[in-house]
Protein backbone atom coordinates (compact mmCIF):
# COMPACT_ATOMS: atom_id res chain seq x y z
CA UNK A 1 0.00 0.00 0.00
CA UNK A 2 1.44 3.32 -1.04
CA UNK A 3 0.29 5.87 1.50
CA UNK A 4 1.43 8.74 -0.73
CA UNK A 5 -1.34 7.86 -3.19
CA UNK A 6 -4.12 8.26 -0.61
CA UNK A 7 -6.08 11.47 -1.06
CA UNK A 8 -6.79 13.82 1.81
CA UNK A 9 -10.32 14.15 3.12
CA UNK A 10 -12.37 16.54 0.99
CA UNK A 11 -13.66 19.82 2.35
CA UNK A 12 -17.09 19.91 4.01
CA UNK A 13 -19.05 21.05 0.95
CA UNK A 14 -17.30 18.60 -1.37
CA UNK A 15 -17.77 15.78 1.14
CA UNK A 16 -21.52 16.38 1.30
CA UNK A 17 -21.68 15.64 -2.42
CA UNK A 18 -19.26 12.71 -2.30
CA UNK A 19 -20.95 11.02 0.66
CA UNK A 20 -24.43 11.85 -0.80
CA UNK A 21 -25.63 13.72 2.26
CA UNK A 22 -27.57 16.35 0.39
CA UNK A 23 -30.89 16.76 2.10
CA UNK A 24 -33.32 18.23 -0.39
CA UNK A 25 -35.58 19.41 2.43
CA UNK A 26 -32.70 21.21 4.13
CA UNK A 27 -33.25 24.91 4.53
CA UNK A 28 -29.82 26.51 4.42
CA UNK A 29 -31.07 29.91 5.54
CA UNK A 30 -32.19 28.62 8.95
CA UNK A 31 -29.62 28.76 11.73
CA UNK A 32 -28.53 25.22 12.55
CA UNK A 33 -26.05 24.99 15.45
CA UNK A 34 -25.71 21.22 14.97
CA UNK A 35 -24.59 21.67 11.37
CA UNK A 36 -21.95 24.17 12.46
CA UNK A 37 -20.69 21.83 15.20
CA UNK A 38 -20.49 18.92 12.75
CA UNK A 39 -18.68 21.12 10.26
CA UNK A 40 -16.14 22.15 12.92
CA UNK A 41 -15.69 18.54 14.04
CA UNK A 42 -15.18 17.44 10.45
CA UNK A 43 -12.53 20.15 10.04
CA UNK A 44 -10.70 18.80 13.08
CA UNK A 45 -10.99 15.27 11.73
CA UNK A 46 -9.34 16.42 8.49
CA UNK A 47 -6.31 17.42 10.59
CA UNK A 48 -6.34 14.07 12.41
CA UNK A 49 -6.54 12.24 9.08
CA UNK A 50 -3.56 14.24 7.80
CA UNK A 51 -1.58 13.29 10.93
CA UNK A 52 -2.54 9.62 10.58
CA UNK A 53 -1.28 9.60 7.01
CA UNK A 54 1.98 11.26 8.07
CA UNK A 55 2.49 8.77 10.89
CA UNK A 56 1.85 5.81 8.59
CA UNK A 57 4.27 7.21 6.01
CA UNK A 58 6.98 7.50 8.67
CA UNK A 59 6.39 3.98 9.92
CA UNK A 60 6.36 2.58 6.38
CA UNK A 61 9.69 4.25 5.60
CA UNK A 62 11.29 2.79 8.72
CA UNK A 63 9.82 -0.67 8.23
CA UNK A 64 12.52 -3.02 7.01
CA UNK A 65 11.15 -5.12 4.14
CA UNK A 66 12.71 -8.50 3.50
CA UNK A 67 12.52 -8.61 -0.28
CA UNK A 68 13.88 -12.16 -0.48
CA UNK A 69 10.90 -13.67 1.31
CA UNK A 70 8.46 -11.73 -0.85
CA UNK A 71 6.14 -11.20 2.12
CA UNK A 72 4.19 -8.04 2.50
CA UNK A 73 5.27 -6.02 5.54
CA UNK A 74 2.94 -6.03 8.54
CA UNK A 75 2.48 -2.27 8.34
CA UNK A 76 0.46 -2.59 5.12
CA UNK A 77 -2.31 -4.56 6.81
CA UNK A 78 -2.37 -2.23 9.80
CA UNK A 79 -2.35 0.83 7.56
CA UNK A 80 -5.40 -0.40 5.66
CA UNK A 81 -7.31 -0.90 8.92
CA UNK A 82 -6.34 2.52 10.30
CA UNK A 83 -7.14 4.39 7.08
CA UNK A 84 -10.45 2.56 6.70
CA UNK A 85 -11.43 3.42 10.27
CA UNK A 86 -10.45 7.06 9.72
CA UNK A 87 -12.59 7.27 6.58
CA UNK A 88 -15.51 5.65 8.41
CA UNK A 89 -15.26 8.27 11.16
CA UNK A 90 -15.48 11.02 8.54
CA UNK A 91 -18.54 9.32 7.07
CA UNK A 92 -20.20 9.08 10.51
CA UNK A 93 -19.55 12.77 11.20
CA UNK A 94 -21.19 13.67 7.89
CA UNK A 95 -24.17 11.39 8.46
CA UNK A 96 -24.73 12.85 11.94
CA UNK A 97 -25.42 16.21 10.33
CA UNK A 98 -27.67 14.90 7.60
CA UNK A 99 -30.55 13.88 9.83
CA UNK A 100 -32.22 15.58 12.73
CA UNK A 101 -32.59 12.37 14.70
CA UNK A 102 -31.06 12.21 18.15
CA UNK A 103 -30.86 8.41 18.10
CA UNK A 104 -28.86 8.38 14.84
CA UNK A 105 -26.44 10.96 16.23
CA UNK A 106 -25.89 8.94 19.39
CA UNK A 107 -25.37 5.74 17.38
CA UNK A 108 -22.80 7.52 15.23
CA UNK A 109 -21.07 8.86 18.35
CA UNK A 110 -20.84 5.31 19.73
CA UNK A 111 -19.42 4.02 16.44
CA UNK A 112 -16.85 6.84 16.34
CA UNK A 113 -15.85 6.09 19.93
CA UNK A 114 -15.39 2.44 18.97
CA UNK A 115 -13.13 3.35 16.05
CA UNK A 116 -11.12 5.67 18.28
CA UNK A 117 -10.49 2.90 20.82
CA UNK A 118 -8.95 0.56 18.24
Amino acid sequence: MNIDQLPDLPDWDEAKHIFNFNDENEEEWKPNPTREKCKALYGQWQLVFFLIKGLLETIAEEDDIDEKSGEEPLINGAAVVVITDALNVANKIMSSESGNFYVVRMENAAVIRGYARR
